[in-house]
């Protein structure tokens, strides 16, 4: 049962005294590195990688009517910065010197971020969803610019306040968002956060809070790699299998096409590490695009993968040996067209086991392109060239959906089309205990490799205990020692 605090000198749920506090905060250590969102992928350049240069698409005025049913058809009044004054809940990274369990405290008189520019939104959070990067960003000390800091990337929650250029979001409204983490106003792990219009999503109807919170990082990842980086044909407008008329041009990120499901003679995809939450994503969208997808994966996963809603072609358990995976690989494509597009969600070790299939199954032809390629999770090392080109693309967030509003604006818009056709899915979750509270546990799963197979954590804000109730042992497992 809850037990009542009774020290009214403690702030939130920290052991010291807020004169105790302050004395312990005057000897933190501050990073001086950038905050990226990419930041725990080793993204080595290597010596023939290659990044296109932005080019914008032409964005349609045409916004989703994506919204609650309750919501009023014109336009609510903001809330004033006084009526949101009120503190909340925040899960903060007080010190990346003083070990893992010290490096959090959740402090529940936070201040609410407030929006500064007029592009900007204020979102109440519902449910975040847990990344690996985070717990890399405390153990490896990258990531947190100043102290305290907070961390977290995707969001789900409701529109509480919109900065006055914002016309087409409305108070009340449901979305979702990829934090830029490069902006603590942006954490996840928050009560709070404020993102730009254009890098929020609305939620369709169909989709629960929770599902939309497995979105973020893992489906703005894929969506970048295929669309921009890779040039996979546009599935925003389908209809019965048909794509729409859309107004397109060579120099598009995002075209048109005429069918979404996977033809003969048409791309092979590879996804070594499918059951990740970006390999899921993106074995959707080359469906989508007409592409076939050949996935690595824990064979626990590769009911779910082959299945309809994910729709992966291939699926290969990736606890066979290397050489028996390559040959799989290999029956598989090399006499039909080999490798297109390879993705790597693993390591640097398997990246370059991938970069020599995609050299070195088929052979070069002046009729095909080079394969191209995209590692999430580090870079091959001392690749070496096969029959046929492979190009590494180095992906990037900041020149991307954060660089380009107007590929931001119209990749949003086709993915929530592609949600409300039920054409595209949120991937399977599972809830962490105790809200923000819940949170460094759930890390800690994530770090020890103990979270569930193509399954994304998350938390329920609203589950996070209040500043005077202890419960479940959240006092101890916060590491109530202080900073």
């Amino acid at each position: 049962m809850a037990t009542v605090q009774t020290q009214p000198v403690r702030s939130g749920f920290s052991a010291l005294s807020d004169h105790e506090r302050q004395e312990a905060l005057s000897f933190l250590l501050v990073s001086d590195e950038d905050a990226v969102l990419d930041g725990a992928w080793e993204d080595r350049p290597l010596a023939k990688s290659a990044t296109l240069s932005p080019s914008p698409i032409e964005a349609t005025s045409e916004q989703s009517s994506t919204s609650q049913s309750s919501l009023e058809s014109s336009r609510s009044p903001s809330p004033s910065s006084s009526q949101l004054a009120s503190p909340s809940a925040s899960l903060l990274i007080r010190s990346k010197c003083q070990g893992w369990e010290r490096s959090f405290e959740l402090h529940q008189d936070w201040p609410i971020p407030t929006i500064e520019q007029e592009d900007e939104v204020l979102i109440q959070h519902k449910s975040v969803g847990l990344n690996p990067v985070d717990y890399k960003s405390v153990l490896y000390n990258f990531g947190i610019p100043q102290s305290p800091w907070v961390l977290g990337r995707d969001v789900c929650g409701v529109v509480k306040e919109v900065g006055k250029n914002v016309k087409h979001l409305l108070p009340g409204q449901r979305v979702w968002t990829c934090a830029d983490s490069r902006d603590r106003r942006s954490g996840a792990y928050q009560g709070f956060s404020v993102a730009k219009a254009v890098h929020i999503g609305l939620v369709p109807d169909i989709i629960q809070d929770e599902q939309a919170a497995t979105l973020g990082t893992g489906l703005i990842t894929a969506a970048i790699s295929a669309f921009w980086f890779f040039r996979w044909p546009r599935a925003s407008q389908l209809t019965g299998g048909n794509v729409e008329a859309v107004a397109t041009s060579s120099k598009d990120r995002i075209s048109a096409s005429p069918s979404f499901m996977p033809q003969e003679n048409s791309p092979w995809v590879l996804i070594y590490g499918g059951g990740a939450i970006t390999g899921i994503f993106l074995a959707q969208l080359a469906r989508l695009s007409g592409s076939r997808v050949i996935a690595v994966a824990s064979s626990s996963n590769i009911d779910y993968l082959t299945s309809a809603q994910v729709g992966v072609s291939h699926c290969i358990d990736r606890f066979l040996p290397q050489e028996e995976i390559a040959e799989k690989v290999r029956s598989i494509c090399e006499n039909d067209g080999g490798l297109q597009f390879i993705v790597d969600t693993v390591g640097s070790k398997t990246a370059g086991f991938s970069y020599d299939l995609a050299a070195n199954i088929g052979t070069s032809s002046s009729t095909l392109p080079p394969a191209q390629m995209i590692c999430l999770a580090g870079d091959p090392k001392n690749p070496q060239k096969g029959s046929k080109d492979v190009i590494v693309h180095r992906i990037s967030f900041s020149t991307t959906f954060y660089g380009d509003d107007v590929f931001a604006t119209q990749l949003l818009q086709d993915l929530t089309k592609l949600m409300q056709q039920k054409q595209l899915h949120p991937v399977k979750y599972e809830i962490v205990p105790d809200g923000l509270a819940g949170v460094r546990k759930g890390l800690e799963r994530l770090r020890d490799n103990q979270a569930p197979r193509a399954c994304k954590l998350i938390v329920n804000v609203a589950d996070t205990p209040d500043a005077q109730l202890t419960h479940l042992g959240v006092r101890a497992e916060l590491g109530w020692n202080g900073v």
